[in-house]
């Protein structure tokens, strides 16, 4: 019962249930995107070579931490504690580049 709850609470956020943008188009939100994956890309690079290479692995090529901890010969304590060391710097560089837009 609980089960059929979460799954009838979960269709609220389904994406079909998300209303479309109001003008997807829009010169400036494109101009915003273009610049948040250009930020992406350089501070990717930017990173230190074994927390890209975790961070792509897992993110963008969606491989468990078992098989990124195998390919790379590390433990998956050490997988989990490179992809946070990544994801903490990308985040503190997109709030950066948004607290200097304000």
């Amino acid at each position: 019962m609980n089960h059929l709850k979460r799954e009838e609470k979960n269709q609220t956020t389904r994406l079909e249930n998300i209303p479309e943008k109001e003008n997807p188009t829009n010169p400036e939100n494109e101009l915003l995107d273009e610049e948040l994956l250009q930020l992406y890309v350089t501070e990717l690079a930017n990173l230190p070579e074994r927390c890209r290479e975790v961070f792509i692995r897992i993110r963008e090529e969606k491989k468990s931490y078992a098989e990124v901890a195998a390919e790379l010969n590390i433990s998956p304590k050490t997988v989990d504690a490179q992809l946070q060391k990544a994801v903490s710097r990308l985040r503190a560089k997109i709030n950066e580049y948004f607290s200097s837009r304000q």
